[in-house]
């Protein structure tokens, strides 16, 4: 078997031993580096488009809260399962080896049910996030931060005994709009597999606003369970 498909497999799988798991909330914590829009604020579905070796694309999607906070803007990793609708729509996109992107209808419905999503947190013990605005640059950056309109920091700490013991993912936002943000990324993750292992995943990825709707009804609620249309707990 060639070196960049066992590679190429080894990621797939560590992207679904990144999947939220049920368990209690971990402690988390946002740093705040320079000047950063306070626009932020709000719900985003952010889309990793990993490109693997090999030329195949395994899209992954995270949830993003951004609050503000007593001193300054907090972000919050929402470690939850996504709508059945929208996580079919991101596994077949794997499958075909292609991007994903949301329409207009899969933001709506993921923000129907944003507040009704079973909390998860996949062992996580510890989560901690940097936002760093333009013209601040840390020392410990790679260079290819240098000059983005904002970059986005988040390391997570996974309780034993989770395969998974560290992920470490830096996102360089290079268009910022209101509603969107687009720009790479790139992910160390560090797994026991029986042996200690690290791996890297880079690519593109977009970061959507989630738009605030009305949460649905207590009837509605009810008629999307009787009719197998919600999420399972």
């Amino acid at each position: 078997m060639p070196c960049w498909v066992r590679r190429a497999a080894g990621a797939v799988v560590l992207l679904a031993l990144l999947l939220p798991d049920a368990s209690g909330q971990p402690t988390e914590g946002t740093a705040v580096e320079g000047d950063v829009p306070a626009d932020l604020v709000g719900r985003w579905l952010v889309v990793e488009q990993n490109r693997l070796q090999g030329g195949m694309v395994h899209p992954f999607a995270r949830l993003w809260e951004i609050r503000q906070g007593p001193d300054h803007l907090e972000l919050v990793l929402r470690r939850v399962r996504l709508p059945e609708a929208l996580s079919t729509k991101l596994v077949a996109a794997g499958r075909a080896n292609r991007p994903w992107m949301p329409a207009d209808g899969d933001l709506r419905a993921l923000a129907e049910r944003w507040d009704d999503l079973p909390a998860s947190a996949a062992g996580v013990q510890r989560i901690d996030h940097r936002l760093v605005g333009p013209g601040a640059h840390p020392p410990d950056f790679p260079g290819e931060t240098g000059g983005s309109s904002l970059v986005i920091v988040t390391e997570e700490r996974f309780s034993e005994p989770q395969t998974v013991k560290t992920s470490h993912a830096v996102y360089t936002v290079r268009e910022l709009a209101p509603a969107h943000l687009a720009g790479t990324f790139v992910s160390d993750s560090t797994a026991e597999t029986p042996a200690p292992a690290s791996i890297t995943l880079r690519g593109d990825f977009q970061a959507y606003r989630v738009p605030l709707v009305p949460p649905r009804s207590r009837l509605h609620r009810l008629l999307d369970t009787l009719l197998a249309r919600d999420e399972p707990s």
